[in-house]
């Protein structure tokens, strides 16, 4: 998300394997599920898919053990 001037909302985190940190994320998408928006980003480098709230906090690693070749 940006503002009106293309001015960053939130940004995410640094090279790393914590809960606020990413290793080669390739892949984003926004999910508008009951009318509750999450972002899910596809960090292969970690081996997990992070899931965040629209204000990019963090809610959960939807998986731990993922294949190289998956993509959305």
């Amino acid at each position: 998300n940006v503002t009106k001037h293309n001015n960053p909302l939130w940004s995410l985190g640094k090279l790393g394997r914590g809960e606020n940190e990413l290793s080669m994320p390739v892949s984003i998408i926004v999910d508008d599920c009951n009318g509750q928006e999450q972002v899910y980003i596809l960090d292969p480098g970690n081996s997990r898919i992070k899931c965040l709230n629209i204000d990019g906090k963090f809610i959960e690693h939807l998986a731990k053990k993922i294949m190289f070749f998956i993509s959305f």
